[in-house]
């Protein structure tokens, strides 16, 4: 019971995906977050959650220790919804880049660095068009894990 209560009273919000949700809903997109370090291993809800909203994205953001976690997540995503496309981000994709895509076919696309920008554009222009938003990394024609390229340093807007 006192590690249950230790995780409970430890747990923070997730700042960053709270600071992504918020910038693409500004830009006019829903957005709905799982903090699943604070309700682990919720199979149940996170189904019913994507049965309902039926998502075009579901975005994941992880660190290397809960890494795999996500990739669980992702396969869980798939299989409840085929066509929909897994975008991964955080410390581990950022540093691991390509060989996460190679390795794990359940992840469709990494955002490098700062997401909020590379988020939104890629909502607005969907899949189709993964080249011409800067900051990802995807599998090209060939299979092969491509880079768009780096975003310039910009502000993300703060009103």
């Amino acid at each position: 019971v006192s590690k249950q209560v230790a995780r409970l009273t430890l747990v923070t919000p997730p700042a960053g995906l709270v600071s992504l949700a918020a910038y693409v809903e500004k830009k006019g997109f829903s957005a709905e977050i799982l903090d699943l370090y604070a309700i682990p291993r919720d199979n149940a809800g996170i189904l019913e959650r994507l049965h309902r909203n039926e998502p075009g994205f579901v975005g994941i953001s992880c660190t290397t220790s809960i890494f795999l976690d996500g990739v669980r997540v992702a396969a869980m995503a798939k299989a409840a919804l085929p066509g929909v496309k897994v975008v991964f981000g955080g410390a581990h994709v950022s540093a691991l880049k390509g060989r996460i895509l190679e390795s794990f076919p359940e992840i469709d696309i990494l955002v490098i660095g700062e997401g909020e920008e590379a988020l939104a554009e890629l909502m607005a222009n969907g899949p189709e068009n993964l080249s011409a938003v800067r900051g990802l990394m995807y599998r090209g024609k060939n299979g092969l894990p491509e880079f768009s390229g780096v975003r310039s340093i910009s502000h993300c807007e703060t009103r």
